[in-house]
């Protein structure tokens, strides 16, 4: 899977805390369980890095569908006021197994 980190929607003021210094003591838990699967851009800024693995994220939803439903998926969300957007992709298996740009 690759994400792209400048899709995903954080709430206001995250990066910036972030950025402070501000991150809760679950998230080193979630990046030691999960680093070896995940790989990032040298691009990606350690902010965008640090909310990726945020245990405090409960109140998302990942849907996977197909590129060719994904357009019409997410405009039926929207008409129903479910804030919607596509992040990422599925791509060939690779090592490691989830990618960020």
């Amino acid at each position: 899977m690759e994400i792209d980190h400048t899709a995903v929607q954080f709430l206001p003021g995250a990066i910036e805390a972030a950025l402070g210094g501000f991150l809760p003591g679950g998230l080193k838990n979630n990046r030691d369980f999960i680093a070896d699967c995940v790989g990032f851009a040298a691009s990606v800024p350690q902010e965008y890095r640090d909310l990726l693995f945020d245990p405090q994220t409960s109140g998302g939803l990942l849907i996977a569908i197909s590129a060719e439903s994904a357009d019409k998926a997410t405009s039926a969300l929207k008409s129903h006021g479910v804030t919607a957007r596509r992040i990422g992709k599925i791509i060939p298996k690779t090592d490691p197994l989830l990618s960020v740009r």
